[in-house]
């Protein structure tokens, strides 16, 4: 998929929220998806400077990995219900 020709920061951080909730899932480490949901957290909080610059850069980067062969091939693919949320924020 293409990516949105200017995606708002909500976009990003739902986008961002697909990738990584997808690797805590897969992983079925329950460590490992609490620490990546913590630091979800924290990013959002300490990144409100930042993001702004990275919104376009940053939404189709991850939109890149989630359509990238290899996501799909290491066992990274995506519920129905992600799939149509990650639909909707194109």
């Amino acid at each position: 998929m293409s990516p949105h020709s200017s995606p708002t920061s909500d976009m990003l951080w739902k986008i961002d929220g697909i990738l990584h909730g997808a690797i805590a899932e897969t992983s079925g480490n329950a460590v490992m998806a609490s620490v990546i949901a913590n630091l979800r957290l924290v990013t959002q909080l300490f990144e409100v400077q930042t993001v702004p610059r990275r919104i376009t850069p940053g939404y189709a980067e991850h939109l890149a990995i989630l359509d990238a062969p290899w996501y799909k091939a290491v066992g990274l693919g995506e519920s129905e219900t992600t799939a149509t949320q990650r639909r909707s924020l194109m």
